[in-house]
């Protein structure tokens, strides 16, 4: 597959790029499994444990819970073991608000890292407060040497997606993967480069996938083809200053800052 330029879209991938890919459809099918995600792997469109809110909740509750010292506040632990049994947008919003404030009371790192996933849980749900916080991490590039830029491509591509995500919306299976294609699908727009989606490109530009679990249960081939077009995607944003300059500019201007925010990042 060639660009209009000429230039072959599969050339600009890079073994280390395979690699990353390869680890990530590993990853998909550990976490649909029940693997507990790392919030920055949610960051990058990942699903939720089992690909259920619910399920994500109880387990990193559960998680956060086994792993964190010291006694817990009571109206913390109300919020917790609550949301444990009903994830609804009411209860979320009390671990994060408890969470918040328990890491300012006692500098728990684990509840500033508690706080950070429930503003996920809340974005997902719509919550425009968590998202403008979510999408403002999603967008901070790791420090370092990077061996691929397939996680920042992932990366750039759920921060456009996750703000279309309505308030009130429920999370059913396989929205985590239609908010990645809907997402690139915008990108795809922004970058001339970028080569127009067909029939060969196995419709992950396009609706005509047989499921929302398509997106990244696909076989290699096709999360490759996807992803070099969104390597070249990044590359081109990121030359225009898009990335480092304009959207996260704005996202730092529009978002929250939370009191757990300096101290937290994903994991």
């Amino acid at each position: 597959m060639t660009s209009k330029a000429g230039q072959r879209i599969d050339s600009a991938l890079s073994d280390d790029d395979r690699e990353a890919l390869r680890r990530r459809a590993v990853r998909v099918d550990e976490i649909t499994a029940a693997a507990l995600p790392t919030t920055s792997e949610l960051q990058t469109g990942l699903l939720f444990c089992r690909d259920s809110l619910q399920s994500d909740v109880m387990a990193y509750l559960d998680s956060w819970k086994a792993g964190r010292d010291g006694e817990i506040d009571a109206d913390l632990v109300v919020a917790t073991e609550t949301a444990r049994a009903n994830a609804e947008p009411e209860v979320l919003h009390k671990v994060r608000e408890r969470a918040a404030r328990s890491f300012d009371a006692h500098g728990n790192y684990e509840d500033a890292l508690l706080a950070d996933r429930a503003d996920v849980w809340l974005a997902y749900l719509g919550d425009a407060d968590a998202q403008r916080h979510v999408v403002k991490q999603a967008l901070r590039v790791p420090s370092g040497i990077q061996k691929s830029l397939v996680a920042d491509a992932y990366r750039l591509a759920f921060a456009v997606g996750l703000p279309l995500r309505r308030n009130g919306a429920a999370y059913d299976f396989g929205d985590a993967d239609e908010l990645m294609s809907v997402g690139m699908q915008r990108l795809v727009r922004l970058a001339p480069s970028t080569p127009p989606a067909s029939s060969k490109s196995c419709g992950l530009f396009t609706a005509s996938c047989s499921s929302k679990r398509d997106f990244l249960s696909t076989s290699t081939r096709c999360s490759t083809n996807w992803t070099g077009s969104a390597r070249n995607l990044l590359m081109t944003a990121g030359s225009k200053g898009i990335v480092s300059a304009t959207a996260l500019d704005a996202a730092s201007k529009t978002s929250r800052t939370p009191t757990h925010s300096n101290a937290s990042t994903a994991t």
